[in-house]
């Protein structure tokens, strides 16, 4: 029995000291890099170098270039329109590489090109936001026009007198556009094409669209205080908060909030029984599935991997 045990050990150290030396061989082992070229063609003389962007797929290159004191956009070696000036950080490609456009001056008028088509000039005007939507067949921009105001498919939006607009983006299905403008030190979120008066708050911040792009929550402050806003309704008032979050399914809203340096989990305007010292740096909210969500918390000196299961 011995002398069994004594040879299996042998084999094991054998075993050992033939893999260590195969890794060996293999970390000082040397590799060869095949590396083909396509060519996207010679840039046009006048290019603006810092111009250049490459498309989501690396296949398109679009980038600015001047020629006798005016601006073009050159989009796979094809010239565009020259203009006056092109604006900054243009052009942008589409998410699916296959759209471009650009914000750009011809005399006092500013206006966007999109496809080579220019869309409505704007007279002393400024315009930004330049945007294509996530299934990159909308588009839309900010113009301050007496008023700021969201243009999207080249239909304009209320006009905001006074305003500054903040936080402007496509839900995840393309269908609806959110901002915030802001006059004064105040704030109010508005979806485009459905503005109403709503309340106003010192500031907001995380606007977010359901996965199905028909909700809407955000985060808002009012006196030193913060409360979640989903769908127009107010939920409790705490001393922060973390989040809010959608469910998969868009029918659930959870985030994390603290009240008399204790934090919970709230789901739906309901707080969990369990109280919790903080989220720590890094830490989120995350659902697993429509009634299952999970985050790291810390008690005392101890830190949990928290799960709350929702149930009806």
């Amino acid at each position: 029995m011995k002398k069994v045990l004594v040879v299996s050990v042998v084999v094991m150290q054998v075993m050992v000291l033939l893999q260590a030396s195969s890794l060996a061989q293999s970390k000082g082992k040397k590799i060869s890099l095949v590396t083909r070229e396509v060519s996207l063609g010679k840039v046009h003389p006048g290019i603006v170098w810092e111009s250049i962007v490459v498309s989501p797929e690396s296949q398109r290159v679009a980038y600015i270039a001047e020629h006798g004191g005016k601006y073009l956009v050159v989009v796979d070696g094809v010239e565009g329109k020259e203009y006056d000036e092109i604006g900054k950080d243009m052009p942008i490609f589409s998410s699916n590489s296959q759209r471009v456009a650009y914000i750009a001056r011809r005399g006092r008028g500013q206006f966007v090109v999109v496809d080579g088509k220019e869309e409505k000039e704007y007279g002393s005007s400024h315009l930004a936001d330049l945007r294509f939507s996530p299934d990159s067949k909308r588009v839309a921009y900010t113009a301050l026009s007496g008023g700021y105001m969201v243009v999207v498919d080249g239909v304009e939006g209320k006009r905001y007198r006074n305003y500054q607009l903040y936080h402007f983006f496509f839900s995840s299905d393309s269908k609806r556009v959110a901002y915030t403008p802001k006059v004064g030190n105040d704030f109010q979120y508005v979806v485009y094409g459905e503005e109403e008066e709503m309340e106003k708050y010192d500031s907001t911040e995380n606007l977010i669209f359901s996965p199905d792009g028909k909700r809407v929550a955000y985060q808002a402050e009012r006196d030193d205080k913060h409360l979640v806003v989903v769908d127009s309704v107010e939920g409790k008032e705490y001393d922060r908060i973390v989040g809010p979050i959608f469910s998969p399914d868009s029918k659930r809203v959870a985030y994390g909030a603290k009240r008399d340096d204790k934090w919970v989990v709230v789901v739906d305007g309901v707080e969990g029984e369990e109280e919790y010292e903080e989220f720590p740096r890094g830490s989120e909210l995350v659902f697993d599935s429509p009634k299952l969500l999970h985050t790291v918390t810390r008690r005392g000196d101890e830190l949990f991997r928290v799960e709350v299961e929702i149930k009806d």
